[in-house]
């Protein structure tokens, strides 16, 4: 999957799929956010909204364009 970020603020990230995924990879994502990033993170539509503690290690782990 590939994410791009489109805002940012002190506190959370925005980001946006950048490609269309199918049900079984969104549930993969979800599951991840929930293992890695419990609490940090708000899915809505196809946008992440995620915090800035966990960003980073968001960035390295998700392909960004």
């Amino acid at each position: 999957m590939k994410f791009k970020k489109i805002s940012q603020s002190p506190r959370a990230c925005i980001y946006a799929l950048a490609e269309d995924v199918d049900s079984i990879e969104y549930k993969t994502l979800i599951d991840w956010l929930n293992t890695h990033c419990p609490g940090a993170y708000e899915v809505n539509n196809m946008h992440i909204i995620i915090n800035r503690r966990a960003e980073l290690f968001f960035d390295l782990t998700f392909e960004l364009i």
